[in-house]
């Protein structure tokens, strides 16, 4: 991915979660809960994740 096109999903995106391994497919409990009862936010939405060590993905 290109760093326009980083940048451009990476503004589009709802929300930015830190992860522990962005391979992951699951986000925990916690994460889940923050998204979906603080932020309101509904399932098909763009949300990126990150490792905070540079790693990230939408």
């Amino acid at each position: 991915m290109s760093d326009g096109a980083a940048r451009t999903t990476l503004r589009r995106a709802d929300a930015h979660v830190r992860v522990d391994d962005v391979d992951g497919r699951a986000l925990d409990e916690a994460t889940r809960h923050h998204l979906s009862r603080v932020l309101r936010l509904r399932d098909g939405v763009s949300v990126t994740v990150t490792d905070g060590a540079g790693a990230w993905r939408p």
